[in-house]
């Protein structure tokens, strides 16, 4: 979502995209953003009316400018893509931030986000620890690189020698 991080935003570039997938009948959007060495997450939740910003480190601080000004465009586009929009009022909507781990490690940020975009639903609160990193990190390559729709499976020779090394078979490559 590098477009609406932009300095010189222009909201017509992405409206289109905003309609063609009908945004404005979700009740979640997520924003995965790359900021200063690592990412974080903003949620358009328009089933309670605020956008959070979900940070994966305890260094709120250093995301908060680039976190308004992208929900700022976020709104911006919302309100070009649908004029007559009366559900609800996009600029009345809050902000909230919120770190999910106690952790001031930068690499491991884009798992949680990652995580976070997959189970995130709008209502419970997410707090990570330190320790789940690994197996998050392990359970996340598992899952991309095993899918159904990883066209690339049949051409990893290496992978495939790994998983068969562990005793981990996937089904629907075999």
């Amino acid at each position: 979502m590098k477009l609406f991080q932009a300095n010189n935003f222009d909201p017509s570039n992405i409206t289109k995209l905003l309609t063609e997938y009908n945004v404005a009948k979700m009740d979640l959007v997520f924003l995965p953003l790359h900021h200063d060495q690592f990412w974080y997450l903003v949620v358009a939740n328009f089933r309670h009316g605020r956008f959070e910003v979900l940070c994966p480190n305890l260094d709120l601080d250093s995301i908060q400018c680039n976190a308004e000004k992208v929900i700022f465009n976020f709104k911006m586009t919302f309100k070009c893509a649908y004029p007559r929009f009366m559900l609800f009022n996009i600029f009345q909507m809050t902000t909230t931030f919120r770190s999910v781990i106690c952790s001031k490690n930068h690499c491991d940020t884009g798992v949680f986000v990652m995580k976070l975009m997959q189970s995130h639903d709008g209502d419970k609160q997410h707090l990570f620890e330190a320790e789940d990193a690994k197996p998050l990190r392990e359970c996340m390559a598992y899952y991309m690189l095993t899918h159904p729709l990883n066209e690339k499976y049949d051409t990893l020779v290496d992978t495939k020698r790994i998983l068969n090394m562990h005793g981990v078979t996937v089904g629907w490559h075999q």
